[in-house]
């Protein structure tokens, strides 16, 4: 009925075997019958079908059935096996990658989906898939990478579009973002959008744009790349947060734009801009600069760090006085007029390395993300326990929602605060919260940078490779799962294209 006995232009049952069509002058060395397809493989190893395509099981990039072979798209030498499901299709290729095409819908094409495939996709199991990034950036419930050619690829949740591939549809392993048409250097990811820096210094936004975060004009979602208003070259860094974006310029001045309620863009008012503007106080001498959930923190030449936005939150109060207002506009941290070396923000706290590579943190400490031993919220920065100026060398600090994680100069990863989630590493059921900081499993030594969104965590490795570990809702882990773990997982690439990894 389907044509699937390969008779040519015919639909017609028989009782007697009768030829299939196209085959007189290759040699057939396997054959594969699936519910109403079959699938041949040639000595010379290409693989061809015949039969129902409803579901794209003849893979050969349609959904017509066909009732004489043809050739399955990509798969036109080096096959060694070939095994047809009912409505689906699997070929094993010499080199050992496992390409499967047709119906999904229970995930069996092994790609992390549950999408039919008309073309064969490369099944994420073995380590030669596994993904290698040249950076990577966290947002709440989604990751991205950028490969060795400056591709940008994005995985997760995609309600907003934070994807960048011009859908709104999850995606459980990596997707290309479309229209990044010059190479990237770096990537931020915010609440449900993300910016990504060029190489020509300019910056590209995309996802949710509620409160004008994309710096385009408008509040308008974007589900592709776009460029920011007058942000076209001379941007040394991009830092996306909740609901807004800060730049820093390679003159070192910063500006902002997005969600304005509390004064996180530090130009002196709480009203939402659309389009870049400059943070009152920092015209020069920058180095660095952090937008998380309410608030925004810089970090200066001399080694000073400013912050400005929701006080409650996250802002240094040297009166002993959380009913003082929120400000506009840049202030100093108690104590850290200079001696900073990076930042790390969280939803309500703060954290930094000193020049001494010890690590000092502030504000609310609930579950323990200040890491001093105590549960006490904290005015004035303290101390985290094993990181003080004469204790072990911190040389890179990743702030989630409340937790956070350091990495030593040993290689070795710690977290500390509330593992609900599974974010610091270890088992939630054993450690619900730490407030001094734990080693997480199997990051012992070996890792050379680190990020954390919202509720989970990634490393990028010294072999280059990328591992999470922590929430996994919407798939951000990149595991092809969306089952959280509290061990770290490698992120596993669908495609041939391997991801270097340098920074996070």
């Amino acid at each position: 009925y389907n044509g699937q006995l390969g008779i040519d232009k015919t639909t017609s049952s028989s009782s007697t075997p009768v030829d299939v069509i196209g085959f007189t002058n290759e040699e057939v060395i396997a054959i594969s019958t699936g519910y109403s397809h079959t699938c041949a493989l040639t000595s010379e190893g290409a693989v061809k079908c015949w039969g129902d395509n409803y579901n794209g099981q003849l893979g050969d990039e349609t959904t017509t059935s066909s009732s004489t072979p043809v050739s399955v798209s990509g798969l036109d030498s080096g096959v060694i096996a070939i095994s047809s499901g009912d409505n689906h299709t699997c070929a094993i290729t010499s080199d050992k990658r496992v390409n499967c095409w047709g119906y999904n819908g229970n995930g069996q094409l092994g790609d992390g989906t549950t999408d039919n495939r008309p073309t064969p996709v490369i099944v994420k199991e073995s380590s030669s898939d596994d993904l290698l990034a040249l950076a990577v950036g966290l947002g709440e419930s989604h990751t991205c990478a950028i490969t060795a050619t400056g591709v940008v690829k994005c995985w997760g949740y995609n309600y907003d579009g934070q994807l960048g591939n011009g859908t709104t549809d999850d995606s459980l392993t990596p997707v290309d973002v479309i229209g990044l048409t010059s190479e990237v250097k770096a990537i931020s990811g915010g609440g449900s959008h993300n910016c990504a820096l060029t190489d020509a210094g300019g910056i590209m936004c995309w996802g949710d744009n509620d409160s004008g975060q994309l710096g385009d004009g408008s509040t308008t979602d974007q589900h592709t790349p776009l460029l920011v208003n007058e942000l076209s070259i001379g941007i040394k860094e991009v830092s996306a947060g909740s609901y807004h974006t800060c730049a820093l310029t390679s003159g070192g001045t910063v500006k902002c734009w997005g969600d304005n309620e509390y004064g996180q863009l530090g130009d002196g008012t709480t009203m939402r801009v659309t389009t870049p503007v400059d943070v009152i106080g920092l015209s020069s001498g920058v180095a660095e600069v952090s937008a998380d959930f309410q608030y925004t923190c810089a970090l200066t030449d001399s080694g000073g760090v400013k912050c400005w936005g929701d006080k409650y939150s996250d802002l240094d109060d040297p009166d002993g006085d959380f009913e003082n207002t929120n400000t506009s506009i840049p202030v100093d941290v108690d104590g850290f007029t200079s001696g900073v070396k990076a930042i790390g923000t969280g939803q309500y706290h703060t954290c930094v390395i000193t020049e001494a590579n010890g690590i000092k943190c502030w504000g609310y400490n609930g579950y323990g993300q200040l890491g001093d031993g105590t549960y006490t919220n904290r005015l004035t920065p303290v101390d985290v326990a094993g990181f003080t100026d004469d204790g072990e060398d911190a040389i890179a600090i990743s702030a989630g929602v409340d937790h956070t994680c350091a990495l030593t100069s040993t290689g070795v990863v710690k977290c500390w605060g509330y593992n609900n989630f599974y974010q610091l590493g270890v088992d939630r059921n054993t450690i619900l919260r730490s407030n001094i900081p734990v080693i997480v499993s199997g990051l012992s030594s070996g890792v050379k940078a680190i990020s954390s969104g919202d509720y989970h965590n990634c490393v990028i490795t010294s072999d280059d490779e990328v591992k999470c570990w922590g929430d996994n809702l919407f798939g951000k882990l990149g595991d092809g799962t969306t089952t959280a773990s509290g061990t770290p997982v490698t992120v596993e690439e669908s495609t041939d294209v391997n991801l270097l990894a340098v920074e996070i």
